[in-house]
């Protein structure tokens, strides 16, 4: 599949439920799972070739019991292959980013917003609630606050 064109409805599908697999949420969105896969399927160099897991993914679903979760997971991750695919998907699910030559690439507000950590601890995305729009705290404030006199010196 080339860069540029949008996941199939039955890559997305079989894209979740190893998402799924993996994480063991099962709530994604369908939207935010295409931009996720080709996300990766954009960062090929730096996470692996995901079409190749989705493949034996498929292979594995196909040999084993519907609900055998465990050896389906364990079996990729014994394959060296897929070691560092693995880590990149559960880094954009979990994070929202995915490592590149050693940095952490951000993948967007979406990615960020509904990354499985806040779920995970419990809590909203920061930045991501209330009036403003994302990234707004980078920007100086549109109102200036009441200050006191103390205050109002150090601006």
């Amino acid at each position: 599949m080339s860069e540029t064109t949008s996941p199939s409805e039955s890559e997305i599908a079989l894209f979740s439920l190893l998402v799924c697999d993996l994480t063991a949420f099962d709530d994604f969105d369908t939207q935010l799972l295409a931009l996720n896969l080709s996300t990766l399927r954009a960062e090929r160099a730096a996470v692996g070739d995901i079409d190749q897991l989705l493949s034996a993914y498929s292979m594995l679903r196909a040999e084993c019991a519907p609900g055998d979760v465990a050896y389906r997971c364990q079996a990729l991750r014994s394959n060296g292959d897929f070691e560092e695919t693995l880590k990149q998907i559960l880094y954009l699910l979990y994070l929202g980013s995915v490592r590149v030559n050693g940095h952490w690439k951000r993948c967007g507000w979406r990615q960020h917003e509904d990354a499985l950590v806040w779920k995970a601890l419990g809590v909203h995305s920061p930045m991501t609630r209330g009036e403003g729009e994302f990234g707004d705290w980078a920007d100086r404030p549109r109102h200036r606050a009441r200050t006191d006199q103390r205050n109002e010196r150090l601006v």
